[in-house]
Formats: C-alpha cells, sequence, structure tokens
C-alpha cells in the first residue's frame, strides 16, 4: 500500500494516470541525443538501456492560452488524485510531469535537476522545523516536553502524533492490504494466448491465492488483459472504436493507478510479436520536418500532412495527430510504415511504441520491486504474422522492426526477472503452465505479504492503531490539499497572525462552496509549525490537530471528531488514553480539562477543523459547540474552523465576536485563468484552441476554484476525444454539476454510468475497485462489464482515495460533489432503494461468508486484537456498509435484519474488534428506534473507553459495570466468544471506603494452600485470600506497624515486615509468634529467607547483611561488605543458598554475591565503565542466575540487562533492547528473563539461546510490574503508576496476549495464581480483593 503520508506526497491515487504517458496514444518526443538511459522514479530505478520503443519521454506540449505564463506549480507535490474537498483539485508540477512521464529525456531531467537546485533553502514549510528537532517532532529550543510514552515512539509516529504535514509518516496498509495480479499480452488476440490468459485467470488459481490472500486480511485482484485489440469486454460506447489509440491511455491510466494503490503482480504473456504499434499523437516540430525531408515520394508527404496539422501554441511546437474514428486500418499502417523509414532508430525508440512494451516499462523496467514479482510466460511457437490485431498482414519493414524490438524486450527480460519466475509453454495444452502457475505466484504472493507486514510500523506502536490511522489519513491528504496554485496570500496572513498572536477566541473562515477553504486549511497546517520556529518569542513545542470533516470515517459526527481529538490531546499532554465515557459532554469536560491542564502550558496547540457544517450531527450539537468555542481559550491554544455560507455560519455568529470571523475572498479573473492553465497542464497537457476561446468568457466569469476546475477538465475532455464529445460548454452556474454529467453521458452511455456512479455515490464511505468490478459483473450486461476503468480514468480529477480500515476505497473528493451526484443519480425513490438492496446484498453476502468461517474457526481470529484488526479487513467492509444501507430502506423491509444485527454478539464482537467502539455507535444512531436494544447505548457510552482498549473484555465490562444480563448482553455474558477475565461480581465502589487502600499481594507458596497475603497499610492488618473462590479467610488485624512485605513459613507461619520490624505470626490464630531483634533501614527494608530456619535482612546503616534465626530471633552471622560501602538491593534464591546484594556507592558498581550455607562471600562482579541498576534485578529459584540492568557511564544510551552465571561467576549474557528497563523479572522452569521497557514492550529473552523469544504489544505505556505463575508460563503486567490502567495476561508459551481488563479505579496491588488462571487485584477505594478467572468458553 503505497505511503499514505510520505515525503514526497504520499499516495497518488492514479491522477497523473491522465497524462500522456502511452507511446501508443501520446506523441513520443525524441530522446536526448546524448543519452539512452531510461529515467525511472524512486529508490527502484533501475537504469538500464532502455527498451526499443520505450525512450525517453518529453512531457506533452502545453498550450498557453492568451499568451499567458502559468503559475509556478509546488513541485513538492506528487498529487494524483486531486483532493477531497471542493476546491481542492491540487495542480501537479512539471516535474511531476516528468516523473511520471514513461521516460523522460536528458535535457529534460537536467533542467528538472536545475530548477531544484536553484530554490531558496527551506522552501519546504517544515524545513526549519525539522531542522530543529532535537530529538522531538515540534520542540524549538532542543528540550522535549512531550511524556515518557511519547518520546520513546519510533520518530515518524511522533511526528504523525504531532500533527507534522509532510516530514515523512508511518506510510499505510493501503498497498500491503490489497494485492493485484496485472495479467497482459503482447497478443491478446492469438488462440494460444486466449488459453493462456484463461489458465492465468482459472478457478483454480484465482480460489487458491485468494484463500491464501483473504485468510492474512488482504483483498485480491486479477486484471487480465481487459484492454486487448480484440477484447471482447471492451466496453461498446462512443469513447473508442475498435481501433482508438486512447485504449491505451485508459489501460496505462488503469496500471499505474494499481501500483500506486495496491501490490501489483505482473504476469506477462509475451512471445515473438509485440503487438500492434500506435501512431504518435504529437511530434515535435523539429523532428516533424526532418521526417517530411526524407520522405521518398509527393504521396506519403502529402498523407502526413493530411493527418498531423501544426499547433504553434504549444511549447515547444509540434505537430499533433488529428483524432477521428473514421481513419482506416490501411491509412494506420502507411503512416506506420512512413515513420519507421523515416525514422533513425533514436527517434524510432522515442516515438513508435506498442502498449504492451509500455506496460512493461511503467512496471517491471522502472521498479526493482515490480521485477523482483514478475512471472513471464514466454510462449515459444512462433505466432502467425497477422497475429498481432491488425486484419492485414504486416509489411517486411513492420516485422523487421517487430523482429527487432522483440530481441531488446527479450534481452532485458532476461536480465531483469528471476529465472524461476520464467515459464516456458511449447504448445497445448497448458495444464501444466496451469499448475507451475499456481505455485510461483503462491510464492510470489507470500513473499508480498510478509515484506508487507515488515513494513507495518503501526505493528511496532504502542498507540491504537484506530487512532494513528485516522490522524495520519488527514496529514496524507492535506498534502495534497495544500498544493493548490491559487495565491491565497492575504488569507494565509491573517490565519498566521491568529496563530502566532494573542488572541483567545478560535478564527472562522467562511465562503461558499468551491471557494478554497480546505486548500487554505491545509496550507495553513502544512505551514503551522514553521510559523511556529520564525517566532523568536515562542520556545514552545508544537501540536497540530487537524480534521478534515466527512473524510474518514471517524471525522463524519461531532461524536466521534471529539473522540479521536480527545485521544490525540490526551496523549500529547498526558501521556495517557482519556477513561470518560462516550459522550458528548463527557468529551467536552475532558477537552477543557486537557486544555487548561498545567503539562498543556508546554505545548502550543492548534486545531484545525475544516467543513465544520459538513457534521452529520452539526445541528443537534451546535449549541454544544458553541458553549465549548465561546469560552475563553487559554493562551496556548488556537482553533481554527471553516464551514460554508448559510444558517450553521449564522447560528456561530451568535456565539462568538464579529472579529473571529473572516470571509473567504472569491478568485480574480487573473486567478481563475491561471488555475484554468494549472488544472489544464495537470490533466490533458493541451487543448484546442477553439475551446479555450469558447471558455474564455465563462472563465472570466467563475469566482470558485470549483467550476474554474470542473471547465478545465471539460476542455481538456473536448481535446482529447475531439470528434466523440460536442465540446459544448454549459452555462456557468452555482451548480456545475451538469457541466461534468453531461460530458460524461455523452462519452460513455447513461446507463452503465448510471449504474456505476449511483453505486460509488450510495456508498458509504467509498468503495474499491474491485468491489465495483464485482458489481458490474453482478448487476451489468455483458458489453458494460470492464466500463469501469473507463469511468474511473475519466473522473480522476473528481475522485479521491481514503483508506478505511486498511484498504483504499474510492469516493467523490467533498461533501458538495457527492451531494450534487446524489440529487442527479439517486432522485428516484424507487430506483435508490434497488441501488440500496445490490449493495445490501452484496455486503450481506460477505458477511455471511466471513462469519460462518469465523464460526468454524471458534471466534479464534478475534483472540488478538494486532492480528484481528488485520486479517478481518474485508469483513469490515461488509459491516461498515451493511448498517449504511439498510437504513436507507423502508422499516418493513429492514427490521428482520435489524434484528438479526442486533441479536448476535458474533457481529458485535467483531464490529468492535474492526472498527471500534464508534462506529458500533454510529451503527446504533442509524437503527430504527423499534430495532434498538434495551439499555444498549447507556451501557456501551459507560464501558466505551476499556472496549476501545480492548475489544476482547467486552463481557468482563458488562458484568463488572452490572449490566442488565437481557438480550444481546445476555448472550456475551452466558457464552463469551473469546478468551477474557471474568470478574466474580460487580465492581461498584463505595464512597466509605475510598481512602482504603491495599498496597501489596504476595502468592503463598506453602503446601496445598491456594493463597494470597493482602497487606493494608492504612488498616495494619494481613488478610488471606483463597485465589479459587476469591474469598477473604483469615483477617490479621492490628498489626503493630504498618505491613509492607510478608513471606511465608513452614507450619502455616509467615515472617511480615512491619515498619523496620521483622515478625513472625502464626496464620491460623492470627497471633505473633515471634518478634526478630534489630532494626531495619527505614527506607529499604529488605530481607529474604534463608530455608524456614533463618531470614537475612538488610542492616540499618545499609553496610552489612544480618543472618537471624527464626527459632529465637537473634542474630547468628552479620556479612559485611567493607567500609564506605552501602547495599541498596538483596535478593535471596528460593532454594536459600545463594545472597545477591547490590552496591551502588561507588563507581564501578558491583554485584555481591555470598554463599549463605557456606556463610562467605563468592563473587564481587563488577563491569569497567558502566554501573549497575541493582534495584532492576532478579534471581532464579535455584540461583542459577541473576539479571540486573546495567548502563554505560560515558554515554547516554538506554540501559540493557547483564546475566551472570553464579556457578562461574561469568557474564552469561547481554541484551540490548533500544529502550531503558523499566522491570525486570526471571523464571527458572522456563529458562528465561522478562523485561518491561519504557516504550511499553515487554520483551521475552531466552537463558539458554539468548535470542528473544517474544516481543510482547498491547500496553499503551510502560508497566513497571511483571508477576510470573510458579512454572513461568503465565505472566501478569500491570502500571502501579496509572499510566496504562489495563491487567494484561500473557501465555509465554506462544507469546499470545491471553486476555486484558481495565478497571474503572486504580489498581493499588495484584498477583498471578499459582497455575496462571487467576488474578486477584486490589483497586483503590476497596477493602476487598477482586477476583478475575480466565474464561475458556467459547461460542459454537
Amino acid at each position: 500500500m503505497g505511503n499514505l503520508c510520505s515525503s514526497n506526497g504520499g499516495d497518488h491515487d492514479g491522477n497523473n494516470s491522465n497524462s500522456e504517458s502511452s507511446p501508443c496514444c501520446r506523441s513520443r518526443p525524441r530522446k536526448s541525443r546524448k543519452s539512452s538511459k531510461a529515467h525511472g522514479g524512486g529508490d527502484d530505478e533501475i537504469k538500464q538501456e532502455p527498451i526499443i520503443g520505450n525512450g525517453s519521454n518529453k512531457p506533452e506540449s502545453s498550450n498557453v492560452l492568451q499568451q499567458r505564463q502559468r503559475p509556478q506549480l509546488d513541485s513538492r507535490e506528487e498529487s494524483s488524485m486531486a483532493s477531497v474537498d471542493s476546491e481542492v483539485m491540487a495542480p501537479v508540477s512539471a516535474q511531476v510531469d516528468l516523473q511520471l512521464a514513461v521516460s523522460s529525456s536528458s535535457s529534460a531531467v537536467q533542467q528538472q535537476k536545475q530548477a531544484s537546485s536553484s530554490k531558496p533553502a527551506g522552501c519546504h514549510p517544515n524545513q526549519q522545523a525539522l531542522a530543529a528537532l532535537a530529538g522531538s517532532p515540534t520542540s524549538t529550543n532542543g528540550a522535549n516536553c512531550d511524556p515518557d510514552v511519547v518520546r520513546q515512539l519510533p520518530e515518524v509516529i511522533r511526528h504523525v502524533l504531532h500533527g507534522c504535514v509532510g516530514t515523512g509518516g508511518y506510510g499505510t496498509v493501503e498497498r500491503g492490504a490489497h494485492l493485484t495480479v496485472y495479467v497482459t499480452s503482447a497478443d491478446p488476440a492469438a488462440s494460444s494466448t486466449a488459453t493462456l490468459l484463461d489458465a492465468v485467470n482459472s478457478s483454480d488459481v484465482h480460489a487458491e491465492i485468494k484463500a491464501l490472500v483473504t485468510s492474512r486480511g488482504a483483498s485480491l485482484q486479477i486484471v487480465c488483459d481487459p484492454w486487448g485489440p480484440s477484447s471482447s469486454t471492451r466496453p461498446a460506447t462512443t469513447l473508442m472504436s475498435s481501433s482508438d489509440d486512447r485504449i491505451g491511455r485508459i489501460s496505462l491510466s488503469n496500471l499505474n493507478r494499481l501500483m500506486e494503490t495496491s501490490n501489483v503482480i505482473p504476469v506477462l504473456v509475451f512471445g515473438d510479436t509485440l503487438g500492434r504499434t500506435c501512431l504518435p499523437l504529437s511530434i515535435e516540430a523539429q523532428d516533424f520536418q526532418t521526417a517530411l525531408d526524407q520522405a521518398p515520394d509527393a504521396e506519403d508527404r502529402m498523407l502526413v500532412e493530411q493527418w498531423y496539422h501544426a499547433d504553434q501554441l504549444a511549447q515547444p511546437p509540434c505537430y499533433r495527430l488529428q483524432s477521428s474514428p473514421t481513419m482506416s486500418e490501411d491509412v494506420q499502417q502507411r503512416l506506420l510504415e512512413f515513420f519507421i523509414t523515416v525514422f533513425s532508430q533514436e527517434l524510432s525508440d522515442a516515438y513508435l511504441n506498442t502498449l504492451f512494451e509500455q506496460e512493461v516499462h511503467n512496471s517491471v523496467c522502472m521498479s526493482q520491486e515490480l521485477a523482483r514479482r514478475c512471472i513471464w510466460i514466454q510462449e515459444m511457437t512462433i505466432s502467425s504474422p497477422n497475429t498481432s490485431g491488425s486484419v492485414h498482414s504486416e509489411s517486411s519493414i513492420t516485422e523487421r522492426e517487430n523482429r527487432r524490438r522483440v530481441n531488446a524486450v527479450q534481452k532485458i527480460l532476461k536480465t531483469l526477472l528471476q529465472e524461476k519466475h520464467v515459464i516456458k509453454t511449447q504448445a497445448e495444452p497448458f495444464s501444466a503452465v496451469t499448475s507451475q502457475l499456481s505455485a510461483t505466484l503462491h510464492s510470489i504472493v507470500e513473499e508480498v505479504l510478509v515484506e508487507a507486514e515488515a513494513r507495518d510500523v503501526l505493528s511496532r506502536s504502542s498507540l491504537p492503531r484506530l487512532l494513528l490511522e485516522e490522524i495520519n489519513q488527514h496529514l496524507a491528504f492535506c498534502q495534497r490539499a495544500a498544493s493548490c496554485s491559487v495565491n491565497r496570500e492575504s488569507a494565509l496572513m491573517v490565519v498566521k497572525r491568529y496563530l502566532t498572536g494573542n488572541d483567545q477566541h478560535p478564527l472562522v473562515i467562511y465562503g461558499a462552496e468551491g471557494s478554497g477553504k480546505t486548500c487554505l486549511s491545509a496550507r495553513a497546517a502544512q505551514q503551522s509549525h514553521s510559523w511556529q520556529q520564525l517566532d523568536p518569542a515562542c520556545a514552545l513545542e508544537m501540536g497540530v490537530l487537524l480534521r478534515f470533516i466527512r473524510l474518514t470515517p471517524e471525522s463524519s459526527t461531532a461524536l466521534s471528531v471529539l473522540h479521536s481529538l480527545t485521544q490525540q490531546v490526551s496523549l500529547l499532554i498526558t501521556g495517557r488514553l482519556p477513561r470518560n465515557p462516550h459522550t458528548l459532554s463527557d468529551y467536552q469536560s475532558t477537552l477543557h480539562r486537557l486544555m487548561i491542564d498545567e503539562r498543556s502550558c508546554k505545548k502550543r496547540m492548534t486545531f484545525i477543523i475544516d467543513g465544520i457544517d459538513h457534521l452529520a450531527d452539526f445541528e443537534s450539537v451546535v449549541g454544544l459547540l458553541g458553549s465549548w468555542l465561546s469560552l475563553q481559550l487559554p493562551p496556548t491554544i488556537k482553533v481554527l474552523l471553516t464551514l460554508r455560507n448559510g444558517h450553521q455560519l449564522e447560528r456561530l455568529r451568535g456565539q462568538l465576536p464579529e472579529k473571529a470571523f473572516y470571509q473567504l475572498e472569491e478568485l480574480t479573473s487573473s486567478e481563475a485563468h491561471n488555475l484554468f492553465d494549472a488544472c489544464l497542464l495537470q490533466h490533458t497537457h493541451r487543448s484546442h484552441s477553439d475551446h479555450l476561446t469558447a471558455m474564455a468568457a465563462q472563465i472570466n466569469q467563475s469566482h470558485r476554484p470549483l467550476t474554474v476546475k470542473i471547465l478545465s477538465w471539460q476542455a481538456g475532455l473536448a481535446e482529447e476525444f475531439r470528434g466523440n464529445v460536442s465540446g459544448e460548454i454549459l452555462p456557468c452556474s452555482t451548480n456545475v454539476i451538469p457541466n461534468l454529467t453531461a460530458a460524461v453521458h455523452e462519452l460513455t452511455g447513461r446507463d452503465q454510468v448510471g449504474m456505476m456512479i449511483a453505486l460509488l455515490t450510495s456508498s458509504r464511505y467509498g468503495i474499491c475497485d474491485y468491489e465495483m468490478e464485482q458489481l458490474c459483473q453482478l448487476h451489468l450486461c455483458e458489453r458494460d462489464k470492464s466500463s469501469w476503468p473507463t469511468l474511473a480514468h475519466l473522473l480522476v480529477p473528481f475522485l479521491q482515495r481514503v483508506v478505511v480500515g486498511g484498504l483504499g476505497l474510492l469516493s467523490w473528493r467533498d461533501v458538495t460533489l457527492r451531494e450534487q451526484m446524489t440529487n442527479t443519480f439517486l432522485v428516484d425513490c424507487d430506483e435508490t432503494a434497488i441501488i440500496h438492496r445490490k449493495m445490501l446484498d452484496y455486503f450481506w453476502t460477505i458477511w455471511q461468508e466471513s462469519r460462518a468461517l469465523l464460526l468454524s474457526r471458534n471466534w479464534t481470529d478475534l483472540a488478538s486484537p494486532s492480528s484481528a484488526i488485520t486479517s478481518l479487513r474485508l469483513t469490515r467492509r461488509a459491516l461498515d456498509e451493511i448498517p449504511h444501507h439498510l437504513s436507507r430502506l423502508d422499516i418493513s423491509e429492514s427490521q428482520h435484519m435489524w434484528n438479526e444485527i442486533w441479536s448476535d454478539p458474533g457481529w458485535l464482537l467483531t464490529k468492535l474488534a474492526t472498527s471500534g467502539v464508534t462506529q458500533v455507535m454510529e451503527d446504533f444512531a442509524l437503527t430504527p428506534e423499534l430495532c434498538q436494544p434495551d439499555y444498549f447505548k447507556d451501557w456501551m457510552n459507560l464501558i466505551a473507553p476499556a472496549i476501545d482498549y480492548d475489544y476482547r473484555q467486552l463481557t468482563s465490562q458488562l458484568i463488572g459495570c452490572g449490566a442488565p444480563q437481557s438480550g444481546i448482553f445476555e448472550e456475551l455474558c452466558r457464552k463469551p466468544l473469546v478468551t477474557c477475565l471474568l470478574p466474580s461480581h460487580h465492581l461498584a465502589s463505595s464512597e466509605s471506603e475510598k481512602d482504603v487502600c491495599i498496597s501489596a499481594i504476595y502468592r503463598l507458596n506453602s503446601g496445598e494452600r491456594h493463597h494470597a497475603a493482602a497487606l493494608s497499610a492504612v488498616r495494619d492488618e494481613l488478610t488471606l485470600w483463597n485465589f479459587k473462590t476469591g474469598q477473604c479467610d483469615k483477617v490479621l488485624g492490628n498489626l503493630q506497624h504498618q505491613p509492607l512485605k510478608v513471606a511465608t513459613l513452614a507450619n502455616d507461619r509467615c515472617i511480615v515486615l512491619c515498619g523496620r520490624e521483622l515478625c513472625v505470626y502464626d496464620m491460623n490464630t492470627g497471633e505473633e509468634v515471634l518478634k526478630l531483634k534489630g532494626m531495619m533501614n527505614q527506607k529499604l527494608p529488605l530481607f529474604g529467607l534463608h530455608g524456614d530456619s533463618h531470614v537475612v535482612s538488610l542492616s540499618r546503616n545499609r553496610m552489612y547483611v544480618n543472618l537471624i534465626s527464626l527459632e529465637n530471633g537473634d542474630c547468628v552471622t552479620t556479612f559485611k561488605v567493607g567500609e564506605d560501602r552501602f547495599l541498596n538491593s538483596l535478593l535471596v534464591s528460593d532454594n536459600g543458598r545463594l545472597l545477591v546484594c547490590g552496591d551502588e556507592s561507588k563507581r564501578p558498581c558491583s554485584l555481591l554475591v555470598w554463599d549463605l550455607q557456606a556463610k562467605k562471600l563468592i563473587y564481587d562482579l563488577k563491569m569497567n565503565h558502566h554501573e549497575f541498576i541493582t534495584r532492576l534485578s532478579a534471581i532464579t529459584g535455584d540461583g542459577t542466575y541473576v539479571a540486573c540492568v546495567c548502563k554505560e557511564l560515558e554515554t547516554s544510551d538506554p540501559n540493557f540487562i547483564v546475566v551472570y552465571d553464579l556457578q562461574s561467576g561469568t557474564l552469561f549474557k547481554k541484551w540490548k533492547a533500544g529502550a531503558n528497563t523499566v522491570a525486570v523479572s526471571i523464571a527458572c522452569q522456563n529458562s528465561c528473563v522478562v523485561t518491561s521497557l519504557q516504550d511499553a514492550r515487554i520483551l521475552v529473552w531466552d537463558l539458554v539461546t539468548g535470542n528473544c523469544r517474544w516481543s510482547l504489544l498491547g500496553h499503551s505505556a510502560s508497566v513497571d510490574t511483571l508477576n510470573l505463575d510458579a512454572e513461568g508460563w503465565y505472566l501478569l503486567s500491570w502500571d502501579s503508576d496509572d499510566n496504562d490502567r489495563s491487567l494484561r495476561l500473557w501465555n509465554l508459551a506462544n507469546g499470545q496476549d491471553v486476555a486484558t481488563f481495565t478497571p474503572d479505579q486504580r489498581t493499588t496491588a495484584a498477583h498471578v495464581s499459582a497455575d496462571g488462571h487467576i488474578v486477584l487485584v486490589a483497586l483503590a477505594g476497596r477493602s476487598d480483593l477482586v477476583q478475575l478467572k480466565l474464561s475458556q468458553t467459547s461460542l459454537s
């Protein structure tokens, strides 16, 4: 999936596919005489000798309307599908045209480099900000005020979280989630080729590969040469005739779009022919005159001059082919032979190409990645000369040229492709080819999926994936939208003065539809950080919170927008996710509380919300929104809003002062003409002077960017399809859609266009290419089934691609277009209902198939949140669309489906797993009141924070909060679908016990007891709790001092650290048996057991260790460490054999190891130039190994783990994790060391091999407590500082996240049972313990 937020412009969405990049349908300017290298793009460029016919290609000549100078385009952007708002149809620069041309001439590339080098330093708005990062994505003075969890994030994700536009996003899963097998043939008309194509697209091959792709949560599309010269699937419309070269333009447009939005696997079917060579659409005047001068006779010269006319307005001047569907095959052949004869080999390579050559060049030759995946089915039989698609036998001139080019292409393919990917076929039958192709495709698809997973940075982040995807979608779109060429400097200055000034009210920018508000918002967001850098008085960190309303599912309603904004703000300021219920008022309160938080004073937060009037629930929330905006904003907070003229604007005027509003001015006549020229350059590169003259008056009357852009699009179509479209210019008006729809109807036919546009418009968030193709297969006649690539090619300027759940969807680029398309194609109620039924039936079938598969696997696909969100992408598409289409049908027709949805626990849990609680609640809002389950909304809003964190705890939360056991809730609580930690009872806390706190829990290892000891420093008591029953069995009250630690002894006794004294108690009677002599250190009261007869404790002055008898309480032995050495840690192995103490008083620090049986010091472990952090250490139960955190003294590198073999006293292992370790635990039976890192990862290291067994991801912040079960196979992790409130249970045998529980109150203590199946938790405000029992029940 192409990069969503890359530094060079993110995903391109195929926008430049309209540029003339095919040799079979455009002019082929000559290559530079100095170089014949083919120029590729990006890091995957392969510089080889060019394929014959794929020489360098200059950008198409462009007209200059009335000799005006074209506006300077922003070369930063490689936008392909223009943008999402009505203002956005960002023109790409000449540099982009060069980059996406088939190949660029050396001179053009040289000019490009010179132009790039001539730009002043710092031309990128964020360049200065990036130079000043100093370890922080937004710091201006080198200091980083981010919370720890944010500082530990990968740099690209920190940039995304801070709203840095164009600083290199983390990429997306769009390409990773979609695979395209692109099959192209040089000779689709040959019978052998047709058989091969059938083999490629056979049901066996397709089914096997689809099963593999679907199992990994990706989608598969097989594009099998739909545009071949004899293809029966070509749409028979007024758009193209059978010999129209523009077929190639659409084919390459489709290929370019696929390469940018999916993982393409090229399959080339190619033997001894390259297909029909197409005539160049334009030839530079110099080359044309040279050709005419070499004309062998006057008749040929007259023929060429008849079909090629001079275009003096083009720069440089050129001769253009006069398009006409009446050109005969004989005329085409004569012209082709003429050019082959008079052109030099260099010019032939530049101007004369076939579609197959261009497809090979654009894919395999321009990308190492595609070359590595490419499959070549090499036909060894010699085809007849007339299999190239022409009804006449080719002349010997053409045959010789074909052989020369075939040899060159074969040579290049043999150089670039892997030998194992070349499949040779001799003759029919092709069963062996099918088998070999299936195996090769299976291997390549597996490699592509593995590579996509490895590139997914989100899988290594501790933050919610849905939140990061949401933010990055807006940043990627912003980068494209900011490339608008309209000069808005006066408006930008207003925004700049506001963002860098002292005004404490929001700024509201308003204007008519299509007036440029979104482009202005995007440019403001892009330059916000650089404006901050230029302000010498500002030394605050910068965070931009950017939302374009209705761009994504999470930006459709005020509730969903506030939900994601609150999460982003909370992470930037506190490092924690918010914990408020899912209601508007709660989000408002949380946002207000975060804004006035003292930590927010260290950051300048800028909210930019574009198109706020497009919120689906704007009318119902305007009062709440207004009350929030009417508050005086803190000095470090800025809010920028945009909306259209209308009653929504008037509603806000009553809430804010007049100076808070700014009206965006309309375009001047000069700006309109400049924008027209720029858009024309982007999409067509030329237009006939008659069309330009006819449109000049219309342009003068156009004052909105959208109107101008549609006029430029229509002018381009009139030239591109001259002779096929009338070119009539409709009157300029507010409703500009008739200009668009009329042209599309004329080009493609109303019936097929109406159906496809209606399907696209009726979708909730957009539609995938493969979904549209399948719907066309189901609902269009045979001749119209492949019309979608044509329509998508024509509508590129008005479509935009967004990523929803990892899949790239096409949708209308803004709300205005969607609304007017709805009013055009979905007017009739009956026809609209039919469209929604078609969509509903399609997606309902997908859901039923997916549900059956999930059920057959016992819902194990939902067991892991990280895998569910990626493996169920296709299922999410169905779950997103079904409620939308149901809501458009009459209740009498939809009621049974609504009832089925809201009584299905599988639907609810799968929806939560793939889309989140926000989307579930939006579906609930679409549901008719008659079908809404009782109590659902209130209880789901209450537990939303926990479900947002981990959907698997849905049942746990319903039980814990005391939700009514009825309807879908009853099903979920009776038979949970996934493993979860079930609380034993309702967890409501008592206000009277709010100060009561259990400070520690210790698992007691004595005989058959399954007990834990809970210590309460507030009540001075020790309570014994049964793990299995969850009940308190004994209370030892009235202890002398605050109990801090406990250890079990034989004969039902225990030793308790009370303050600074050690006392022995009888657990049956609760009476004190013995008080040990001596006082312990107040700050470090450390002790351990030497069997059941002695205790080892740190002395009061920390200079020695006492061995005290448990028979009489007397000190038996003292272990002294020497003068001026102070101990600060004490570990005793479970077998009581070894004692390890840490000394941090001198450098280098030491680990001192005593043999307690021999009562002597055996090791003084040190590392030169390092120090041990001995409070972070652990020892195995048998005393074989000790693990300790270590840090280098002379560097600021993160600390690391060292393991010493205590049998030999040597360094055994050394592990560097790249982040600071905050907790350590060790398990002898499982032979592993578990470490918790500051970046929220938990690593499991193998003591035997030294390798990292598992990297456990799930916590949103670092955890400082690691509790292992008795055998070391289960791990309980949690954070006592409450940065991440959740407790997670892990299976260390397979590295799986078993279950999660997020309580409402802070966890003060917790421990796991000996078998790892039960957890006892102490919560703030409770005097009892909460039992969480692992549920293994699944719904069958």
